[in-house]
Parts: structure tokens; sequence; C-alpha cells
């Protein structure tokens, strides 16, 4: 019974060293074992297969907000580490810009953070999906008495987002005006101090109506870009992670997640 004993658990050492269950298969029939100790030897390898990704997050609603992250991109992201069969460890302590700067060199602390949108700059330092698993809707508000002259006239916009070109040339760049959150743009332009504001369209309306601000959106500043992870570049599941996100797309998944907040995908 000893020397059984000490079998069984030398082939258990081989078959947690292959990390794969067919060679158990195989021994079992073989061998008839013990069935408490095929029980932990099964948990044992199930244990072993687990991964665990670090991400992450900052505070933009919809997108992502919260101590305990939730929104569309936790959503979709959520999903997607569910069929690359990954754990998700979030952080939500940091700076933005310091996960950024950990995704972008070699400290191994973060992988992947969660929203972003691309640009030339960050293509240099991330990985980005073939497909924009969301999108972003910025749109221009005005004071009650804006200067009709964009050139002439003062744009308030958030410190740190990475607005689009397109609409910030259309504004000399020593009358753009930083603020510290999108409530003080829409506040500023309320009483007067500013003549326009640029602002994510779905955060805008959730902001508007709690605070009961009337602003009327300008049809001229209007633009979208696509929203995605910001991945570590030498990460060896990017392959994987872009064909998941290509097969949510194909699926539906991304619509499903969408229409859950309200929002319509892919945008027509």
């Amino acid at each position: 019974m000893i020397a059984k004993q000490k079998l069984e658990k030398k082939l258990y050492k081989k078959v947690l060293k292959l990390g794969t269950t067919s060679l158990l298969s195989i021994i079992s029939t073989t061998i008839p074992l013990d069935s408490k100790l095929k029980a932990e030897g099964l948990s044992i390898i199930k244990q072993s297969k687990t991964k665990t990704i670090h991400v992450g997050t900052d505070n933009w609603y919809p997108y992502e907000f919260g101590p305990k992250p939730e929104g569309l991109m936790v959503d979709i992201f959520e999903e997607v580490m569910k069929r690359m069969e990954f754990d998700i460890e979030y952080d939500t302590q940091l700076p933005w810009s310091r996960t950024l700067h950990y995704i972008s060199g070699k400290n191994p602390k973060i992988t992947i953070a969660l929203s972003g949108v691309k640009n030339k700059q960050r293509e240099q330092s991330f990985y980005f999906t073939d497909i924009a698993p969301s999108y972003i809707s910025w749109q221009g508000y005005s004071s009650p008495n804006p200067n009709p002259n964009f050139k002439e006239a003062q744009l308030i916009v958030v410190n740190g987002y990475h607005y689009p070109q397109e609409l910030l040339s259309q504004f000399k760049p020593e009358n753009i005006y930083q603020t510290h959150n999108s409530r003080s743009v829409l506040k500023m332009l309320e009483i007067g101090r500013g003549d326009y504001g640029l602002m994510e369209e779905k955060n805008a309306q959730k902001i508007k109506e709690k605070e009961n601000v009337t602003l009327l959106p300008i049809p001229t500043l209007q633009f979208t870009q696509g929203i995605y992870p910001l991945i570590k570049k030498n990460w060896k599941h990017t392959e994987e992670l872009n064909n998941i996100i290509t097969q949510m797309y194909n699926d539906n998944t991304l619509t499903k997640i969408h229409k859950k907040w309200g929002m319509e995908y892919p945008l027509k």
C-alpha cells in the first residue's frame, strides 16, 4: 500500500509538471488512484492554470468609474477576460499618468489601462486592437452669449483629456483654457466665463440633468473617436485579445453591452 501511494504521488508530480489533465486520464485508466488524491491533484492543476491580469482604471463615466470599477468598458473587458480565462485585478488608486507610465515601460505592475483614445504618440507606446470596442462622442456647448467667431472665442476644456485636433484647431491655442473636470466646464459656461466648452456627450447629459444646466450643443463642434484598452506592447496575449474583441464585434456582444448603457454600437 505504501509503495502504491508513493507511485501515485510520483505520477501526479509528472501531471503537475506538464500542466495538463490528459496525462491524468491515462494514468487513471492504467492504475486505480485514491479518489481523494485524485481530487486534490485536479484542484492543484486547475489552480496552476489560473492567470491574473492587472488593470489600471480611471474615473471616466460611462466607461469606468467608482471604487469598485463599473461601466461600459468594464463590462466589455470582463467579458473579454472571461473568454480568455483570466482573473482581473483592478488598480483604482494610481494616478492615470503613472498607470500609463507603468504600461509603456518595463514595470510589470500593470498590463492594461482600461479606456483611452488612440493617437500617433500613443501608438508608439501601446498596443491597440484592430477594432475599437467603444467610442466617445465629443460635443461642444456654448455660453448664453458666445462669440460667434471661433478664432476669437475662448474654449474651455478639461485638463489631461486627449481632445481631437479636428476640434481644437478651430480655436487659437492661447484662447484655450483648462479646468479640472467636466462639471466645471458647464458651470463656467453657464456664468459666461468662456464662450464654448468641449465635453464627452454622455457625461455632459448626465451633469446637465443633475445640475439643471440648459446650455445648448453646437452642431459644428462634434467629433467621434474610438475608445480602446491601452495594452503593454510586449504582452504575449495581445493577438488573442485582439481576436476576442473581433469575435465580440461579430457576435453582437459589443452591441448588447452598449445597449445596456444607452448607447448605439457600431455607429452608422
